[in-house]
């Protein structure tokens, strides 16, 4: 019907607007669906990190790997918390393993 395909014609407008915003800002994003474990991670926020698009599978596996082994346990604390809303502040950003 003519609504659903306006509505459908809307959501690809807003995701093209947001594929642009996000590429013009040079930020590194990334965004995480904690229900299925997969991320997505920009091209810019890997090649912020010395990696190339196809070396980081969009997976939360992929960041726990490349978390600094010092870092590991108070990252993956800190995103337990969050997880279960009983963190109460943000934790300093993580060093990473680079190649």
């Amino acid at each position: 019907n003519t609504e659903r395909r306006l509505a459908e014609q809307a959501v690809q407008e807003h995701r093209e607007r947001l594929a642009l915003v996000i590429e013009g800002s040079n930020d590194g994003i990334w965004d995480w669906n904690v229900l299925t474990g997969e991320v997505y991670f920009s091209p810019r926020w890997k090649s912020m990190l010395g990696y190339r698009d196809d070396e980081i599978e969009n997976h939360i596996d992929s960041w726990k790997r490349m978390l600094h082994p010092e870092d590991r346990g108070r990252a993956l604390a800190t995103v337990g918390g969050h997880r279960r809303a009983d963190a109460v502040a943000l934790m300093p950003p993580p060093r990473w393993r680079v190649p």
